[in-house]
C-alpha cells in the first residue's frame, strides 16, 4: 500500500510540475509569437529587397 501511495504522489507531482510548465509557456507565448512575426517580417523584406536590387542592376 506504501508503494501505491507513492507513486500516486510521483503521478500528482509529475502532473503539476507539467500544469505549471504550460501555463508558464500559455503566459508568455503571445511575446514569442510576436517576436518571431516581426523577425520573420523582418527577413522577408531583407530578402525581398536584395532580390530586387540584384534584378535592378544596383
Amino acid at each position: 500500500m506504501k508503494e501505491a501511495s507513492g507513486e500516486l504522489n510521483m503521478t500528482l507531482i509529475t502532473i503539476l510540475a507539467v500544469a505549471v510548465i504550460g501555463g508558464i509557456f500559455m503566459a508568455l507565448y503571445p511575446s514569442i509569437r510576436d517576436r518571431i512575426s516581426k523577425t520573420w517580417n523582418s527577413t522577408a523584406n531583407d530578402m525581398s529587397g536584395a532580390y530586387n536590387k540584384s534584378r535592378s542592376g544596383k
